[in-house]
């Protein structure tokens, strides 16, 4: 009988920045750096799901 694993492994670095360097990020900026990560995630997540041996 087939057994299926799934799992998300999201592996992150934390870099501590000078106080001023930390203001400098606008809205729009972390807008547009949370959908790259979005789009980051679901490229892996379909790249991962079309080579996945036991997808139904």
């Amino acid at each position: 009988m087939p057994v299926e694993i799934r799992e998300l492994v999201i592996k992150t670095e934390i870099q501590s920045q000078p106080e001023s360097a930390q203001d400098t990020m606008n809205e729009q900026q972390l807008n547009a750096l949370k959908q790259q990560i979005i789009q980051e995630c679901l490229k892996q997540l379909r790249h991962h799901s079309r080579n996945s041996p036991l997808e139904r």
